[in-house]
C-alpha cells in the first residue's frame, strides 16, 4: 500500500492564536490525505493534542519569555534578544535530530523559523512580514526575513487585496515571490439555533497583562449577569465571582465555538487569532490591545478605523460603554467579500516528485 505523504506540523507556543489557526489547515491536509504529526510546546501541544487526540505528536524546546507589566514590550522582548536567538539554535538542532530519525515529506511551521529541513519542501506561517516592534521595527522585520529566508514558500493568513486584516503587517510593499495568501483561518461554525444572550469573555495572551484585565473585566462587571468567562489560563482567580457567571480556564474550540453561537457580544484582545474567528463568525466586540504589544495596538488602530468594533485601552476602560458601542458599530459595519482557499493547489507544494 501506497503510503501517505507525511507533514510535520510545527506550532508556537505564543498564546494560544497560532493553534487555533491551525486547527484548519490541519483539517485541510488531513482531508486531503496527508498524515500529519503535530510538534510545539506548552498549552499550544496541549491544547492541539486535545483537538486531534488521534495524531502523532513531537514536544519542542519551549520558548520562555518574560514579559513586562509596564507598557514597553518591544523593549521587554529586544532585552531578551540573546535569549531568543539561544532558543532557535536550539531548537535548530533539535529538529535536525527529528528529520534525521523520521521521514517527512513536507513541512509547515507556524511561526517557529528553526523547523525546516534541507531538500524538505517547507511552508512558514506568518501574518507578520513586516514586524510591528515600536523602534525596533526595521531590525525585528530583517532579522524576522532572515530566520524564514530557508523557506520554499510563506503562507499568509489574509486576504490578497490590502488592507485585508492584518493591513501593512502581512501586504508589504514589496512581495516576496513565495508569499501565497491562503485567506484568514478560523475553525468556528455558526449555528442558527441557539438564542443570543449574554456576554462571553475570551482572555488568553501574556501574564501578567491577561491577569490584570481579567481583574478590571470583572471588578466593572461585578453586577452584571450571565456572563461566560473563558481565561485561558490554569491559575487560579482572584476574589468571588457571581453565581450568575460560567467560568472556563482552558477551554476546547467546542467551548469557543459556543460561546460565540450564543453570547450576545465578546470581549477580548485585538489578537489577530480574535480578528479571524470574528470574520469567520461576527459579532458584536469590545477589543482591548494588550498594553505595549506594537502589532495589537496596530491592529486596534485599523480596526478602530474600519468602524467595526468597538476599542477601548486597558488604562481607561469602560467596558459598559464599550458594549453599547460595539452593538451600534456592528448593525452599521460592512462585510467584506470572502476568497475561497485553494487548498489542492496550495498542498501541491508537498506532492512527490
Amino acid at each position: 500500500m501506497l503510503q501517505k505523504p507525511r507533514i510535520l506540523y510545527a506550532v508556537l507556543h505564543w498564546g494560544l492564536g497560532h493553534a487555533t489557526r491551525s486547527i484548519p489547515i490541519i483539517n485541510q491536509l488531513l482531508a486531503h490525505g496527508f498524515e500529519v504529526v503535530i510538534a510545539s510546546d506548552g498549552l499550544a501541544l496541549e491544547a492541539l493534542t486535545t483537538q486531534f487526540p488521534e495524531l502523532e505528536t513531537i514536544k519542542l524546546p519551549p520558548l520562555n519569555i518574560t514579559y513586562s507589566d509596564k507598557k514597553y514590550q518591544s523593549w521587554a522582548m529586544m532585552k531578551q534578544f540573546g535569549s531568543i536567538m539561544r532558543w532557535h539554535f536550539k531548537e535548530r538542532k533539535y529538529i535536525n535530530r527529528i528529520l534525521a530519525e523520521h521521514r517527512f515529506d513536507g513541512i509547515v511551521s507556524d511561526n517557529r523559523p528553526a523547523i525546516h529541513g534541507k531538500g524538505i519542501p517547507s511552508a512558514y506561517i506568518t501574518h507578520q512580514i513586516n514586524v510591528h516592534a515600536g523602534i525596533f521595527t526595521p531590525l525585528a522585520t530583517a532579522l524576522h526575513a532572515f530566520l524564514y529566508k530557508a523557506f520554499t514558500s510563506i503562507w499568509v493568513p489574509d486576504y490578497s487585496t490590502s488592507p485585508g486584516l492584518s493591513g501593512a503587517l502581512g501586504h508589504p510593499k514589496r512581495i516576496d515571490p513565495r508569499m501565497v495568501f491562503i485567506g484568514p483561518q478560523s475553525d468556528l461554525t455558526i449555528s442558527g439555533s441557539p438564542k443570543q444572550a449574554g456576554i462571553g469573555v475570551i482572555l488568553s495572551g501574556p501574564e501578567p497583562q491577561r491577569t490584570q484585565l481579567e481583574n478590571a473585566i470583572i471588578k466593572q462587571l461585578s453586577n452584571t449577569p450571565n456572563i461566560t468567562l473563558i481565561r485561558g489560563t490554569k491559575s487560579g482567580i482572584a476574589g468571588n465571582l457571581p453565581s450568575t457567571w460560567k467560568v472556563i480556564n482552558l477551554a476546547s474550540r467546542a467551548d469557543i465555538n459556543h460561546v460565540y453561537n450564543t453570547c450576545e457580544v465578546l470581549i477580548s484582545r485585538t489578537g489577530y487569532s480574535t480578528l479571524m474567528d470574528l470574520e469567520q463568525h461576527p459579532k458584536p466586540a469590545v477589543l482591548i490591545p494588550t498594553p505595549g504589544q506594537p502589532e495589537q495596538e496596530y491592529l486596534a488602530q485599523m480596526v478602530n478605523h474600519k468602524l467595526k468594533y468597538a476599542i477601548q485601552t486597558q488604562d481607561r476602560l469602560e467596558i459598559i460603554q464599550g458594549i453599547a458601542l460595539a452593538m451600534t458599530k456592528f448593525n452599521t459595519a460592512s462585510t467584506t467579500p470572502k476568497e475561497p482557499t485553494d487548498w489542492s493547489t496550495l498542498f501541491s507544494l508537498f506532492k512527490r516528485k
